[in-house]
């Protein structure tokens, strides 16, 4: 009975130092300072970007590989054609998990807007792209995957 009473407590302790162990060393410091203001901001997004029916198609080489490469960046509307934005400024940010946050100067070529990102790191990035035109500014975000 004492032995059984050593080895649950051993193997509980084993279970909080492991978990423990594994939170810091794999913790990839995702955190959001404000989440209820950071998900109302999301829905004001959403309901602007479902007035405007537009939507944002990334074009990049596949496989998507590490160092700076070509992305254009178009906005389409909902009957599928290429949306005329000729006037409108367009900020674009990437954003890795590790905090890597990247602004890029943008050019307009052939009602596409060119960016060239630099993906020092393989992984998950979110393209973020801030439309401002004449009316209300709204921003579309789409994932992208960088390997090795």
């Amino acid at each position: 009975m004492k032995y059984s009473l050593y080895a649950v407590i051993f193997f509980a302790l084993a279970a909080v130092f492991s978990s423990a162990w594994f939170g810091v060393r794999y913790f990839d410091g995702t955190v959001v300072a404000k989440p209820y203001d950071a998900a109302l901001a999301w829905d004001r997004a959403l309901v602007e970007r479902e007035r405007h029916g537009w939507a944002m198609m990334v074009d990049v080489p596949a496989p998507l590989q590490r160092g700076q490469t070509i992305v254009d960046i178009r906005f389409m509307q909902p009957d599928g054609s290429v949306a005329p934005i000729t006037t409108a400024h367009i900020q674009v940010v990437a954003v890795h998990r590790h905090q890597e946050r990247q602004e890029f100067v943008v050019t307009l070529e052939d009602g596409r807007f060119r960016v060239q990102p630099d993906f020092p790191y393989p992984g998950a990035w979110q393209v973020i792209a801030t439309l401002q035109p004449e009316t209300v500014p709204f921003t579309i975000e789409q994932n992208l995957y960088v390997v090795e």
